[in-house]
């Protein structure tokens, strides 16, 4: 899904995180999802890293009060980024706590299967502004 409009409220350890795609002033598509914070602690350095390699911008952050979510909301466990040119990637995957406790357990503990949750496309300056909303202080 392609967005150009996001926003990010705070509760109770998650962070809910809506990405739209408005269009003449019309919501298209939208995506929602819930991130643990201990997920964004885990992401925070390769998150901090990946920002310090993008692009300078001047885009200003187009405020959003989002919408009533009628898909439902994905809990998030890996999240990964990505950019090329003025396009870039949200790549957002879970996987099974049970299922990873059991491999946690087992005596030859092989990697954990995550499932793609969504795919989700911006320009560049959105994405930065994506990230410092997840990090910003409350």
């Amino acid at each position: 899904m392609y967005f150009n409009r996001f926003r990010v409220e705070r509760e109770q350890g998650l962070w809910f995180v809506q990405f739209g795609l408005v269009v003449s002033g019309e919501l298209i598509d939208s995506f929602s999802c819930a991130i643990p914070a201990f997920v964004l602690g885990e992401h925070k350095k390769s998150l901090a890293e990946f920002l310090g390699r993008l692009p300078a911008d001047n885009e200003a952050h187009v405020q959003w009060k989002g919408v009533p979510s009628t898909k439902g909301t994905t809990v998030v466990d890996v999240i990964s980024m990505a950019y090329r040119g003025d396009m870039s990637e949200i790549n957002f995957h879970g996987f099974s706590m049970h299922g990873a406790t059991a491999i946690g357990r087992a005596s030859l503990p092989g990697p954990i299967e995550s499932d793609y949750l969504a795919v989700l496309r911006s320009t560049v300056p959105l994405l930065k502004q994506v990230i410092a909303a997840l990090y910003e202080e409350e």
